[in-house]
């Protein structure tokens, strides 16, 4: 029972300690002290412990605990009735898995679920600090930086980077990315300065710097001239429409900005970034309501801010909160 509860990475609830077989073992830990029964679950009494008692349980225990876990999160994956459960189901397996060192299976989990893994959110940074200690492949170290970016658990993306075999315009466009989602624009520019040759990823990354920095100009030329660049379909292209509409917004070009949006609103439903898709529907939001439709930005902001909760963009939720605000008092 202790083994399982320093496996944890959070709160174990009393279906779990059943589906485990604990019990009787989690009820004798509370009894001796050294966990407690909270309205979350039970946890240790005592969480700065955690790393001792890992180091002071043996192996095999550990392990067995792990692997627990990991039973216990494909049968989750399997029963999941919503695609957060699942998210987070996935997350706890990719969590284990990384404990037990077993990095060759979190991978092609990731691939299979990359349009439902996003939805677990900051769960993601557990499963990077796990794998802090080994070395990272570059297609796990990019799916799972990606999975950083998009829950706005952006200081765990160099050390990660570090320890992967990543290197080049990928790993410079993921740095770069990380810096901007942590408001880092100047930072990410540096980034993006080099001697080589963009890779098409760096300058989509660069126009959404230029737009940040409020080089507006510099950023839809650049946004709208790499249009035909990216693939159709592919959140580079989205992200590009995203760039041009929003700096078409801020050049006062309003019908343009307002069909650049909307396009890339379509481009971002058939994506797996609810973060990005919540950030379009605000921005359309705000041209509707310079355009006076103060109806059409109410349902656009209320529909991000839905998208958001949904996802469990929590960095988005009191801006989205303060527009519909905003565009219910403009509408009376």
């Amino acid at each position: 029972a202790l083994a399982l509860l320093v496996a944890a990475r959070s709160p174990l609830g009393a279906a779990q300690v059943a589906r485990l077989g604990a019990p009787a073992g989690i009820r004798a830990l509370v009894r001796r002290g050294v966990c407690a029964e909270r309205s979350e679950g039970f946890v240790l009494m005592r969480e700065a412990e955690r790393a001792d008692w890992e180091r002071r349980l043996p192996r095999s225990e550990r392990f067995a605990a792990h692997r627990l876990f990991v039973g216990l999160g494909q049968q989750a994956m399997a029963a999941a009735l919503s695609g957060r459960e699942q998210a987070e189901a996935l997350a706890l397996c990719a969590y284990h898995h990384a404990a037990l060192g077993e990095l060759a299976q979190i991978e092609p989990l990731l691939s299979q679920h990359e349009h439902v893994a996003p939805l677990a959110g900051g769960r993601w940074g557990d499963v990077a600090a796990r794998l802090l200690e080994h070395e990272v492949s570059a297609p796990l170290a990019r799916a799972l930086a990606g999975l950083l970016i998009e829950a706005g658990s952006t200081s765990l993306v160099e050390p990660l980077l570090a320890q992967s075999s990543l290197e080049g315009a990928e790993k410079r466009d993921l740095l770069a990315r990380a810096r901007l989602a942590a408001g880092d624009a100047s930072g990410a520019l540096a980034l993006l300065e080099h001697d080589g040759a963009e890779s098409l990823g760096e300058r989509v990354t660069r126009a959404r710097v230029l737009v940040r920095l409020g080089r507006y100009e510099e950023a839809f030329d650049l946004a709208h001239g790499l249009l035909d660049q990216a693939a159709e379909g592919s959140l580079d292209h989205a992200l590009l429409l995203q760039s041009a509409g929003t700096a078409a917004s801020y050049l006062e070009r309003t019908d343009a900005a307002a069909a650049l949006l909307s396009r890339a609103e379509q481009a971002l439903r058939g994506q797996a970034s609810a973060r990005e898709l919540s950030r379009t529907l605000s921005l359309r939001g705000i041209v509707a309501h310079r355009l006076g439709e103060f109806a059409v930005a109410e349902r656009l902001y209320r529909e991000a801010l839905l998208v958001a909760e949904r996802a469990g963009c929590d960095a988005l939720l009191a801006r989205g909160a303060l527009n519909v605000a905003t565009a219910c008092h403009a509408s009376g």
